[in-house]
């Protein structure tokens, strides 16, 4: 089944069938995960492979769900398909011991100075010790009552292993304890964005809650401080948000980065099965085309992206202009820059089928938005 002929449907916002096709894709890519954690821990050489193919598989579902949605673990099976396991079997061996120690299952302890233990997904932090046995030295901080986790200060977020921050600019990350005020400016701005959300749209609310696993808070003190977010295929479900307590940082923009990178979380899920268009064999292959929303030179495949984000945001900001409590100016702004984009977009997407790489199926899709927008902004 090819889900992404549902993205046009699904991210109007009016579908009866969401909730169905969520369900899909996330038993999807947990069951591609799970096949993936017993692959690679089978064809390490670790003398406990077997035993840790077992304990994930004994493991409580809501437990093990936690691990395979993570973007920790997504990212070490990237790396493993790389040919980088080395890590793999201590980062499943932790991320058990710290499920076991969360249901109160474990009687882990250690001789030596108490050891720190964080779970996959960074939302709680353990001390283990031979004296005391474990004590939960962090807790999870959620947005507003979605179950969504907000990190700011695990591992995952303050140091991650092999990360692509350094390409926005954005990489030199602030110690923690000078970031109290930041923290809460965004935790304030992130809570009245989600509150937004859900009281414009309740289908783009479930739509974030149930891609993304974590948002990720990071500050930077780089030179030409300035606000981002990004998200990554090496880390599906997390949305990474840089120095969102600047005034740049607008709830209208925050809005849109939480529903921007939810929707790339998704089509990367997809994407695992059913690519948006063809896969470039080398560096000659990859194809560019120009964004008629920022102008910027993008690959093929974030261009494709680009097209289905910007389609839901134009329905989100539709929506929103019936809600009759937004300013607007905000909402017309919002459109405006929406339907411009999609009304210069008829050229760009002649220009990228041409590359001959997109499914007819998707280019079709990508026409009928276009279509729709200039029908309904006329």
């Amino acid at each position: 089944m090819d889900l992404t002929l549902n993205l046009f449907e699904i991210l109007r916002w009016d579908s009866d069938c969401l909730d169905d096709f969520l369900e899909i894709t996330e038993r999807n890519y947990q069951t591609y995960m799970l096949k993936c954690v017993a692959e690679i821990l089978t064809s390490t050489k670790s003398t406990h492979s077997s035993e840790l193919v077992s304990g994930i598989k004994r493991l409580q579902a809501p437990a093990l769900k936690r691990i395979l949605i993570s973007p920790e673990l997504n990212k070490r099976v990237n790396l493993a398909a790389r040919g980088d396991s080395s890590e793999f079997a201590r980062f499943i061996q932790s991320s058990l011991t710290a499920e076991h120690l969360l249901m109160d299952e474990s009687d882990m302890s250690c001789d030596a100075e108490p050891s720190v233990l964080w779970t996959a997904l960074g939302d709680y932090q353990f001390s283990v010790s031979a004296v005391k046995k474990t004590k939960v030295m962090s807790q999870p901080k959620y947005l507003n009552d979605w179950g969504l986790l907000v990190d700011w200060k695990s591992p995952n977020t303050v140091n991650p292993i092999d990360d692509d921050i350094g390409k926005t600019g954005f990489d030199q990350i602030m110690p923690l304890n000078t970031c109290a005020n930041a923290i809460h400016e965004s935790e304030e701005k992130l809570s009245l964005s989600a509150y937004l959300i859900a009281d414009v749209c309740p289908q783009a609310q479930s739509f974030i809650k149930r891609v993304l696993s974590v948002v990720c808070l990071r500050f930077s003190e780089g030179v030409e401080r300035g606000y981002l977010s990004y998200s990554s295929r090496d880390r599906i479900g997390r949305a990474v948000l840089v120095n969102c307590d600047l005034p740049q940082a607008t709830i209208p923009v925050l809005v849109n980065a939480l529903i921007h990178e939810a929707i790339h979380s998704l089509i990367y899920r997809l994407e695992i099965h059913t690519p948006l268009s063809e896969i470039p064999k080398s560096a000659s292959e990859i194809r560019y085309v120009s964004s008629p929303w920022s102008g910027k030179q993008l690959r093929l495949s974030t261009y494709l992206h680009a097209c289905y984000i910007y389609w839901a945001l134009y329905s989100f900001w539709d929506q929103a202009s019936l809600f009759g409590k937004i300013d607007d100016r905000i909402i017309q702004e919002q459109r405006q820059h929406l339907i411009g984009g999609f009304i210069k977009n008829k050229a760009t997407l002649k220009s990228a089928v041409t590359t001959g790489m997109i499914k007819p199926a998707i280019a079709k899709q990508i026409g009928n938005m276009t279509s729709v927008i200039k029908h309904e902004s006329s």
